[in-house]
């Protein structure tokens, strides 16, 4: 059997300021041990400059005969948060398929989507792992949603009506 050599994983382009960094795990499909991270280093580019993280080499048994397939699970690792984003928690599976004649394809099959929601029907085809991080405007989580903010804008002008109405009431008692 030879061993073929293949550089078939790239990971994310993102526009960030200097000195961030992205970090991303490669798993085998089902397992529990990363096989290998890469780190997307921004301290060598300016502001609005893309960079591209590639995983190091992987060896590939190649088959004698047909084809040999090896599935790996991609996600992005949260280690260092930058502050006012929010990251991916997208989840790609990597089927890596050798053929006997030594070439290499890769199919990238979507598991969650950016917000960590499962693709229904088991994922759904992808042309590669894409990872959108979304910038916060606010230093404050995102805990709530619109309802959130009617009601709290409900509350205190129900707390407003009623500081009023006992201040005319001790207003009145005293005359």
């Amino acid at each position: 059997k030879s061993k073929k050599k293949n550089n078939c994983f790239k990971n994310k382009k993102v526009t960030v300021k200097d000195g961030d960094t992205f970090t991303f795990t490669l798993t085998p499909a089902g397992g529990s041990m990363q096989v290998s991270t890469v780190t997307a280093d921004m301290s060598k580019t300016g502001e609005g400059k893309d960079v591209e993280a590639k995983f190091p080499e992987i060896t590939f048994e190649t088959p004698l005969t047909g084809a040999s397939t090896y599935s790996y699970t991609i996600s992005e690792s949260q280690d260092n948060p930058i502050d006012g984003l929010r990251y991916s928690q997208a989840e790609y599976r990597a089927d890596v398929t050798v053929m006997a004649d030594g070439t290499v394809s890769v199919a990238y099959t979507k598991l969650r989507d950016d917000s960590g929601k499962t693709v229904e029907g088991g994922g759904s085809a992808a042309s590669r792992a894409l990872f959108v991080n979304a910038q916060v405007s606010s230093a404050l989580p995102l805990t709530g949603s619109s309802d959130a903010l009617a009601g709290t804008v409900l509350g205190l002008s129900v707390i407003a009506a009623a500081l009023v109405l006992a201040i005319l009431g001790a207003r009145r008692s005293r005359v």
